[in-house]
């Protein structure tokens, strides 16, 4: 029988957060907006009276997720176990009218624009559909977010203004929005008054940010501005697009704490006819010219990147050419997306290469991925590293469970650390790799 709750004094509600990070931040704050509105948050749909939905549809496999996620909630309602369920996200941004006629167990749909109306929509009352134009949401109240635990991701913009041919984004979320600089810097202080020592910085496309802002260079400024901010010990720059690397960001990773060595650019291709064709704006040459540069100047720098395989013009050349620059660029962490037709997008009209052969070249990138990172983590074997505490290690109840700098968190890997002691999640310490596999490290804590 499900739990009888009052549902106008402490009703609870279980937000579920699909996709990237920028929607989990996005999560984060709807959790402290609801905990403000006096309800009770819970880990689990079966213990919650009130689901909301925050959902994904950046490809078709995340689509798929979030009707999935949808419909087990859809159930749940039936059952009787919920009462009400909210869809916000990309998902009720991009198909909200054919969702609300198709699932009517839905109470309410909302968009990207503003996360913090569907906190106001667990009250009941409006419109069953306020999805309005795309937007980049900007709380209002940056305190109420709570990080989960020593690192968090602080989005300082979002939307995009670049105009690639296969992606979705800027129809989902509309152009680039930048936060002002001095509201990051507090939301930063606060994060780390709270507890967090690593912050990672992402958009959309972190390198422009700033640019709506009329702040010239801003990603170099805004890093350069939270230097100071007192027990912040590691900061990380995700999603830097390939042509905005320049002497003043290799500079921000040569001169080190907090910045991490560590740089995700995201190169999408090799070959010079389908980066033309997905409108990336650089050639290979480029790609090969800003590896060399990192490699060459931030000592011990950690490179990773994503490409995209089946691609509309990628033939079997163009596909060697990326495995001929994916083998000499040797990126320590390397992620691979299969080509989706996205409605809405250029490239979803285009003739694409077959699905076995986007498949088979998938599987030949990831496993070039997995031999290029466990080659990594074997080159740390005996080294000293610093290493950041999460928690209980998840995998083995006698260890705790870390990460060193070249491990970004959730993507890359873990280091399972003994002999931990006393410490706490957030110490940093310094400790011994001892051993190694395809993902993971295993390390001792130094004497």
């Amino acid at each position: 029988m499900p739990i009888e709750r009052d549902h106008e004094k402490n009703a609870a509600v279980c937000i579920i957060s699909l996709g990237c990070v920028k929607n989990t931040v996005d999560s984060e704050y709807l959790l402290g907006l609801v905990r403000s509105l006096g309800y009770q948050p819970v880990s689990s749909p079966e213990l919650a009276d009130i689901v909301i939905i925050n959902t994904c549809t950046f490809i078709q496999a995340a689509s798929e997720e979030s009707i999935s996620t949808i419909l087990d909630a859809a159930s749940l309602k039936e059952k009787g176990v919920i009462k009400k369920i909210i869809v916000t996200g990309c998902l009720s941004q991009r198909y909200s009218a054919d969702l609300a006629e198709k699932l009517p167990e839905v109470d309410a749909f909302t968009g990207t624009g503003n996360p913090d109306l569907a906190a106001a929509l667990i009250r009941g009352g409006g419109k069953r559909i306020q999805v309005g134009s795309p937007g980049s949401w900007i709380p209002s109240d940056i305190s109420i977010r709570e990080p989960s635990g020593p690192v968090s991701y602080l989005k300082i913009g979002d939307g995009c203004s670049r105009k690639c041919s296969f992606c979705i984004i800027p129809l989902l979320k509309g152009p680039a929005v930048s936060k002002r600089p001095e509201i990051l810097l507090e939301e930063a202080r606060i994060l780390v008054e709270k507890g967090s020592r690593e912050i990672c910085l992402v958009a959309q496309d972190t390198a422009d940010y700033g640019r709506d802002l009329g702040i010239k260079n801003g990603l170099v400024r805004l890093v350069d501005s939270m230097r100071s901010i007192p027990h912040l010990r590691w900061l990380r720059l995700l999603y830097v697009y390939p042509t905005s690397v320049n002497p003043d960001l290799v500079r921000l990773l040569q001169e080190g704490p907090p910045v991490v060595p560590y740089l995700d650019i995201p190169v999408q291709h090799a070959d010079a006819g389908v980066l033309k064709k997905m409108r990336r704006g650089y050639g290979p040459e480029t790609m090969y010219e800003v590896v060399e540069t990192l490699r060459k100047n931030v000592q011990g720098i950690t490179l990773r990147t994503t490409v995209l395989v089946g691609h509309p013009g990628e033939d079997d050349a163009a596909f060697e050419n990326m495995m001929k620059f994916l083998n000499w660029a040797r990126f320590e962490r390397l992620g691979v997306f299969r080509f989706s037709p996205e409605e809405g997008t250029d490239a979803a009209g285009w003739t694409e290469p077959s699905r076995t052969s986007s498949y088979n070249r998938f599987r030949k990138i990831r496993s070039l991925g997995r031999r290029q990172q466990a080659d990594a983590n074997k080159r740390l074997r005996g080294r000293i590293l610093e290493v950041l505490l999460e928690g209980p290690d998840h995998d083995a109840p006698y260890l705790m469970q870390a990460r060193h700098a070249g491990q970004a968190p959730d993507v890359d890997g873990v280091t399972h650390l003994a002999d931990a002691g006393d410490l706490e999640a957030g110490d940093i310490i310094r400790a011994e790799v001892e051993d190694t596999d395809d993902y993971d490290i295993i390390a001792r804590r130094c004497k």
